[in-house]
């Protein structure tokens, strides 16, 4: 989970990067970062979230599914799971182009490779 986790935190943030959310760019690498960290502990999201001293758009996106941040987060796991259209959409929704996401999710890999 914990190697997962560093794949979707460096997506999140090379596909803000491309898109006009680039500014929050460290914020979406630490969603990324933290999407799974509900399983890792084996704890609700909502308390976790309580607990932490980060951005709302972080909180609400992994707390609620909600704002500006989920689309990042639905790319991921979309991608993850091989769900295209779903992809594609959320996509849509940051502004990126469908034909970069096969190259940031292999660089992400790399990225979690060489730091497990």
């Amino acid at each position: 989970l914990v190697r997962l986790s560093l794949v979707r935190a460096k997506f999140c943030e090379q596909l803000a990067l491309q898109s006009r959310f680039k500014d929050y760019s460290s914020e979406l690498f630490l969603m990324g970062l933290f999407s799974l960290i509900d399983s890792i502990l084996d704890t609700q999201m909502d308390a976790i979230m309580d607990k932490l001293p980060i951005p709302d758009e972080i909180k609400d996106a992994l707390s609620s599914e909600t704002g500006d941040f989920m689309p990042f987060l639905k790319a991921i796991v979309a991608y993850e799971r091989a769900e295209v259209a779903a992809c594609a959409d959320a996509v849509n929704q940051v502004g990126v182009a469908m034909k970069l996401i096969p190259e940031i999710y292999f660089e992400s890999l790399r990225y979690a490779n060489a730091l497990t």
